[in-house]
C-alpha cells in the first residue's frame, strides 16, 4: 500500500460512501476520481498565467464557439472536417 490520506470529515465520508455505491465503485476511487476532476478544472495552463487572464481566455473561447454554433444551419458533417484517409483536412 502507498502514502495514505486520512480526511476526517463526516460530510466527506458520506458523500464518498453514497457516491461509491451508487456507481459500484470504491471508496478509494470515487474519491481519487474526484480530486482528479478538481485538479483538472483549476490547473493553469502556466505558471506565467494568472488565474484571472485563464478564466478571460476561456470565457472568450467559449464565446467563440457559441458564436460559431448560432451560425451553422445544419449540423456538422465528419465528412467536411477529415479527408478520405481520415486526416483532418
Amino acid at each position: 500500500m502507498g502514502r495514505q490520506l486520512n480526511i476526517r470529515s463526516d460530510k466527506a465520508s458520506d458523500i464518498a460512501r453514497r457516491m461509491s455505491a451508487h456507481l459500484g465503485l470504491s471508496s478509494t476511487r470515487v474519491v481519487e476520481e474526484a480530486l482528479e476532476a478538481f485538479e483538472q478544472a483549476h490547473r493553469l495552463p502556466s505558471k506565467r498565467v494568472t488565474r484571472e487572464e485563464a478564466a478571460s481566455f476561456r470565457r472568450e473561447l467559449l464565446a467563440l464557439v457559441d458564436e460559431s454554433n448560432a451560425k451553422r444551419t445544419r449540423p456538422l458533417d465528419e465528412t467536411e472536417l477529415y479527408d478520405s484517409f481520415g486526416l483532418p483536412k
